[in-house]
C-alpha cells in the first residue's frame, strides 16, 4: 500500500538524516522563527556530527547555506548591480553632456571677449584721430574724458623730419620723450617709408600695446599718433567659478592674465605651462577653436581666438572637472531612488522566498530518499493554476515512478552490450590475422563491420602447395548475420582440418560449397542467405580454380598490360536457398603481375556522412596503379588495401551503412611457375 507522500517525506527526518537534512530543516525557519525555540525543539541537535562547534554557530552556518539566503542574496546582488550600472550610465551621460556644454560655452565667451577687445581698439583709434584735430587744450580734456578711461596710458602726436627723426607736436598722459618715442617706433619697425599708413597694433613693450595711426591737426596738416594701451579685460558677468583668461601678443608674450582658480598647489597652471600653450596655439594654424589640453597634470578645456589681423591672441581655460560637479545631485537622487526600490524589493523577496523554499525543501528531502534507493517516495501535490512548484512536484512523482523501470532497462542493456562485446571478440577470430606472402603469391584482405557484429566473412588456408580462399556475405548485418557466419566458419574450419589430414591432390571446391550451404541452412533455415566465392591457387603451377555462388563478380587485373576484366561467373545460387544450385568450377592459369580483386557489395554503398559512393572504375584503377609500383613498403596487396581504407572509408563504423570486406590476390611480377626457366 502506498504511503502518504507528505508523511513519507516528514518521516525521513531522523537517524542518519541528522547529518544534513534535519539541520537544514531546523535552520530553514531561522530567518522568521525563534533561534531558541529551534534548539528546544531539537535538544539533541548539538550532539549530531554536523560540525564541531557550539550550537549557535551550527545554526548560523546552516542558515547561511540555505536556499532562502541564496535567493535573497541573488535578488540583492541583482538589484545592487542594476542600480550601480544605471548610476554609472547616467553619470557618464551627464559628464559627456556637460563637457560638450563647456566646449560651446567657453568658445562663446572667447568670441564675446574678442569682439569687445576689437571694439575697444577701434574706439581708441577713432578718438585718437579726433584728438589730433583739436587744439592742445581741448585735446587734453578730450584725452582725460575719453581716451584715458578707455585704457590709453600715453598718446603722442608727431611728424617725421627728412632725416627720419620724429618731432612730437602734442603728448598726453604719461609724457613720452623723443628718444622713447623713437625707441617704440624702431622696436616695431615703424620708421621712414615703413611707417604704417593706417592704424596698426604692434608688439607689446613694457606691458603696453603700441597703436600707431594717421591723423590731421586743426589746420589739416598730416600727423602721426602713437598710443600706448593698457591690456585690460573685463570678463563680464555669468562666468564659471573657476577659469583662466589670457591675452598675448603675436610673439607669445602674455600681456594680461586673470584667474579665479583656487590658489592651491597644483590647481593654478604655472607661467611656463601657459607660455608653452600660447606658443602652440600661435603655431597651430587655426585662428579660433576649442580643444582639450593637459597642463601640470590637470585637464582643461581651452577656447582661443586670434584678433586684429593676428596681432593678439585671446585664450580662456576652464577645468574639465567642472563637468563632474553637475553629477553630484544626480547621484544623490539615484541613491535615494535605488535605496527605496531595494528595500521594497527585499521585503517582497522575503515574503515570497519563505513559501517557495518550504516546497523546495520538501522536494530536496524526497530526492535524498530517491538517492538512497527508495523510489516509493512521493511529494504532496497541491494543484493550483500557474503554480510551477505543483507541476514540479507532479513531475518528481512521475520521475520517481519511472526511475525504477529505467534502472531495470539499463541493467538489461548493459548485459546485452556485454554479450555483444563477447560476440565481437569471438567473431574477430573468424578472420585471418594477417596476409599471406610467398614468392609466387601476395594475399591481403580487410573486413570493416558496419556495427558491433558483421555479416561479412573471409579467410584463407594453405594446404601444401595450394592456398584456399573463401569470401561470403550474409544478407543484412548485425547479430543475426554474425550467427550465420559463425556456423559457416565452423563448417569451414572442420573441412580445412579434414583436408590437412587427407592431403588430396586438389582442393575439392564443390564439397566445400555443399558443406557451407548445409551450415547456412542449419543456422537459419531458409530465412537467411549467403553469397560465397571459393577459389584455390596452386603455388607451383599458378592454376586458379574458383566457384561463385551469387557473389559479387571477381575482377581480374592485368598487371603490366593494364587490362581490367571480370572473371567468368559460375552461375551458382546463394547459399541457404530452398532450391540450391551449385556453381560450375572455372579454371585459368595466372600470369606474373596479374591480380584478382574480391569484395562484398558493401564496398560500393554510400558513406554515412555525405552519401558519397566510391567509383568502381577509379577503385580498380587505383589497385592497378598499386600493383604496378609507385607506393613504397609492404607487398603489392597490402599497399592497395591500406590506401583504399585511408583515402575513402577510414576505420570508424559510423561511416559505413553496410559491412565491407575485400581482398587482393596478387601474383608478383617476379613469380615463376614449375617448368619455366628460373623457377624454384
Amino acid at each position: 500500500m502506498k504511503s502518504s507522500p507528505k508523511a513519507t517525506v516528514r518521516e525521513s527526518v531522523g537517524g542518519d538524516e541528522w547529518k544534513g537534512g534535519e539541520v537544514l530543516r531546523v535552520m530553514s525557519h531561522f530567518l522568521f522563527g525563534s533561534f531558541g525555540e529551534n534548539l528546544k525543539r531539537y535538544p539533541d541537535f548539538a550532539e549530531k556530527p554536523f560540525v564541531r562547534c557550539p550550537p549557535p554557530l551550527k545554526a548560523l552556518l546552516a542558515w547561511m547555506f540555505s536556499i532562502r539566503v541564496r535567493i535573497i542574496s541573488l535578488v540583492t546582488g541583482a538589484l545592487v548591480l542594476g542600480l550601480g550600472l544605471s548610476q554609472l550610465a547616467s553619470t557618464a551621460l551627464m559628464v559627456e553632456d556637460k563637457v560638450s556644454y563647456l566646449y560651446d560655452h567657453n568658445f562663446a565667451k572667447v568670441s564675446e571677449l574678442s569682439t569687445a577687445i576689437e571694439s575697444r581698439i577701434e574706439r581708441i583709434e577713432v578718438f585718437s584721430r579726433v584728438a589730433g584735430g583739436l587744439p592742445p587744450a581741448l585735446a587734453g580734456n578730450f584725452f582725460d574724458e575719453k581716451l584715458h578711461p578707455a585704457g590709453v596710458a600715453a598718446l603722442a602726436f608727431f611728424q617725421l623730419q627728412d632725416d627720419g627723426a620724429a618731432v612730437i607736436r602734442m603728448a598726453f598722459g604719461r609724457k613720452l620723450a623723443p628718444a622713447e618715442l623713437q625707441s617704440h617706433l624702431s622696436r616695431q619697425g615703424w620708421t621712414g617709408e615703413r611707417l604704417p599708413a593706417r592704424a596698426l597694433l604692434g608688439v607689446s613693450a613694457e606691458g603696453l600695446l603700441p597703436l600707431c595711426g594717421v591723423a590731421a591737426d586743426s589746420e589739416g596738416r598730416p600727423l602721426r599718433f602713437l598710443a600706448l594701451l593698457k591690456p585690460e579685460l573685463d570678463p563680464g558677468p555669468g562666468q564659471e567659478r573657476e577659469f583662466e583668461l589670457l591675452l598675448a601678443d603675436s610673439v607669445g608674450q602674455v600681456l594680461f592674465r586673470r584667474s579665479t582658480l583656487p590658489a592651491i598647489s597644483g590647481r593654478v597652471p604655472a607661467a611656463a605651462s601657459l607660455d608653452a600653450l600660447v606658443r602652440d596655439l600661435w603655431q597651430g594654424g587655426f585662428g579660433s577653436g576649442a580643444r582639450e589640453r593637459s597642463l601640470d597634470g590637470r585637464e582643461y578645456i581651452v577656447g582661443h581666438r586670434q584678433l586684429l589681423s593676428q596681432r593678439l591672441l585671446l585664450v580662456r581655460l576652464v577645468p574639465k572637472e567642472l563637468a563632474y560637479s553637475a553629477t553630484t545631485v544626480l547621484k544623490r537622487r539615484l541613491l535615494l531612488l535605488g535605496g527605496s526600490v531595494f528595500v521594497l524589493s527585499l521585503g517582497l523577496t522575503l515574503l515570497l522566498a519563505r513559501r517557495l523554499t518550504r516546497r523546495i525543501r520538501e522536494l530536496w528531502l524526497a530526492t535524498r530518499r530517491v538517492g538512497a534507493g527508495d523510489f516509493s517516495v512521493g511529494v504532496e501535490e497541491r494543484p493550483s493554476p500557474g503554480d510551477e512548484m505543483s507541476a514540479l512536484a507532479a513531475a518528481f512523482n512521475l520521475m520517481a515512478g519511472r526511475i525504477r523501470g529505467l534502472l531495470q532497462e539499463t541493467a538489461i542493456k548493459a548485459r546485452m552490450e556485454k554479450e555483444l562485446e563477447t560476440a565481437q571478440y569471438v567473431q574477430k577470430h573468424f578472420f585471418p590475422v594477417g596476409g599471406f606472402e610467398h614468392p609466387n603469391l601476395s594475399l591481403a584482405g580487410l573486413s570493416l563491420p558496419a556495427s558491433e557484429c558483421a555479416g561479412d566473412w573471409w579467410n584463407y588456408a594453405r594446404l601444401g602447395d595450394r592456398v584456399l580462399i573463401v569470401m561470403g556475405d550474409v544478407m543484412g548485418h548485425g547479430v543475426s548475420a554474425a550467427l550465420v557466419t559463425a556456423s559457416v566458419h565452423s563448417a569451414y574450419s572442420i573441412f580445412v582440418e579434414e583436408l590437412a589430414r587427407s592431403a588430396p591432390a586438389e582442393v575439392p571446391l564443390a564439397p566445400l560449397v555443399a558443406r557451407l550451404n548445409s551450415a547456412v541452412l542449419a543456422a537459419a533455415g531458409t530465412d537467411s542467405s549467403m553469397s560465397l566465392f571459393v577459389c584455390a591457387i596452386d603455388l607451383r603451377s599458378g592454376l586458379f580454380r574458383a566457384v561463385d555462388q551469387g557473389h559479387c563478380p571477381a575482377v581480374l587485373l592485368g598487371g603490366g598490360s593494364g587490362e581490367i576484366s571480370l572473371l567468368e561467373r559460375s552461375g551458382g545460387s546463394l547459399l541457404g536457398m530452398s532450391e540450391f544450385l551449385p556453381g560450375k568450377e572455372t579454371r585459368r592459369r595466372m600470369a606474373p603481375g596479374e591480380a584478382i580483386f574480391l569484395h562484398t557489395d558493401g564496398l560500393f554503398e554510400p558513406r554515412a556522412r555525405d552519401k558519397m559512393k566510391i567509383s568502381k572504375t577509379q577503385l580498380l584503377e587505383r589497385i592497378q596503379e598499386g600493383l604496378t609500383g609507385g607506393r613504397p613498403g609492404g607487398s603489392e596487396a597490402s599497399r592497395v588495401i591500406q590506401s583504399i581504407v585511408e583515402e575513402h572509408w577510414g576505420t570508424a563504423p559510423g561511416e559505413r551503412l553496410d559491412d565491407i570486406t575485400f581482398a587482393v590476390v596478387a601474383i608478383p611480377p617476379e613469380a615463376r611457375w614449375a617448368g619455366e626457366a628460373g623457377s624454384t
